[in-house]
């Protein structure tokens, strides 16, 4: 991808923007063109995730005691999302109530379908600091302009779909339909 060195980042910043595309275009086909049911936010994510918390609100009260650190956590999520199972290697939820950012704002309303997979969504790295402002510029005062690269070549590649994706550090990438969801535009 010779576009990428318009962007004056490091050889290995090349590098690894370049593998980060090729997986992101892979998330694609996976979340929302293989999937059998159509989710409106797909999130990849090796640490506690909505598909977690659905599976564990969806077990019986007994099986939840048995998990007293899960369920502390789980417990807020009572009444706002419900399990809807797995599609592959997708775990399904759907909001059942409007989750809020706070009082004022709604991350996700009512009706919201999310798709989680369970596993990092970077390539591993030594140095991680070196990476994690290029799909999380806000986050660490950087330039839009690798998140704004990776946004073009998604809707390049995929022109059928409204996807906006975005990470937070090398912790999880979250991609939005923005037909669904066009209030997570951000960076």
């Amino acid at each position: 991808m010779a576009e990428i060195r318009q962007l004056k980042l490091s050889p290995n910043q090349e590098y690894y923007l370049h593998e980060v595309v090729k997986q992101i275009f892979q998330f694609v086909k996976e979340g929302f063109m293989n999937g059998t049911v159509k989710v409106d936010v797909l999130i990849y994510s090796y640490f506690m995730s909505f598909g977690q918390t659905g599976e564990f609100l969806a077990l019986s009260k007994e099986e939840q005691d048995k998990r007293p650190d899960l369920k502390k956590c789980c417990d807020h999520w009572k009444g706002l999302i419900s399990p809807l199972g797995r599609d592959g290697n997708i775990i399904l939820t759907e909001c059942v109530g409007d989750l809020r950012y706070d009082d004022n704002s709604i991350m996700y309303p009512k009706g919201t379908i999310i798709g989680n997979i369970e596993k990092a969504p970077f390539p591993a790295v030594s140095e991680s600091y070196a990476y994690r402002e290029l799909l999380d510029p806000d986050n660490y005062s950087a330039p839009h302009d690798v998140l704004d690269f990776v946004n073009k070549k998604l809707h390049e590649a995929y022109p059928e779909f409204n996807l906006w994706c975005v990470a937070f550090d090398l912790e999880s990438l979250s991609i939005y339909d923005l037909d669904q969801l066009p209030h997570m535009k951000r960076y």
